[in-house]
Order: structure tokens, then sequence, then C-alpha cells
């Protein structure tokens, strides 16, 4: 997916490099921190978001958008992130799709012979 920022185009890429990278910003150094960031902030309940979570979506973009150019140097910060979120609700909610798309999914336990 792609952002406009301060009249910049950045491509968005959530996985696997995105979430390294949140978790090294809340200096989480296991997997499992990145499913502990997603339950402290409730990212499953979104009708009036805290300002930590929209803090917690910007810096999580921010990674996206780092993971997807990972040459660029970036020149934005989470509020500049926030800042085009908070005017568009739609865009809001695809990014919060893009990322539930791209979480991991449970592979089902395979049923008895």
């Amino acid at each position: 997916m792609k952002i406009k920022i301060n009249a910049t185009s950045y491509s968005v890429r959530f996985g696997y490099g995105s979430y390294r990278r949140i978790c090294e910003f809340y200096g989480l150094t296991k997997v499992s921190g990145f499913n502990d960031l997603v339950k402290r902030f409730k990212l499953e309940k979104m009708q009036d978001p805290s300002f930590q979570q929209m803090g917690f979506i910007g810096n999580l973009v921010v990674a996206g958008i780092q993971n997807a150019n990972p040459e660029e140097e970036l020149v934005i910060t989470s509020d500049d992130v926030v800042d085009v979120l908070w005017q568009d609700a739609k865009l809001l909610t695809q990014v919060m799709d893009e990322f539930s798309k791209s979480m991991p999914k449970e592979t089902p336990e395979p049923k008895g012979k």
C-alpha cells in the first residue's frame, strides 16, 4: 500500500521486517514481544482510539515504511503519520486492514488419524 505524507508518497509493507523494527523501537527482543504490543495497545478495540493507540499505529506505519524502503533515510515521524490518518478515517481503516492481513495466521492442528 502507499501513503502520502508531507507531499511524498511512501510504500508501506507490513510483515516480519516491520514487526522486528517496531519491537526494537519498544525495546523488545523476542518475536513474542510483537503479540504483547498488539495486546497492550488493544488494537482490536479501536472505536475511540487513545493517544497511545494512535502513537503505536504511527510507529507501526513508520516501521512499515522503513521495511518497504530500507535504503531510504526517512524524514517523517510517527506524528506526521498520525496527522495524515487523523484527517482520513478511510485511510486509517485501510492501514489497519493491511496490518491485519499481514499478521501470521494460526495453522489449525491436524485432526487425529
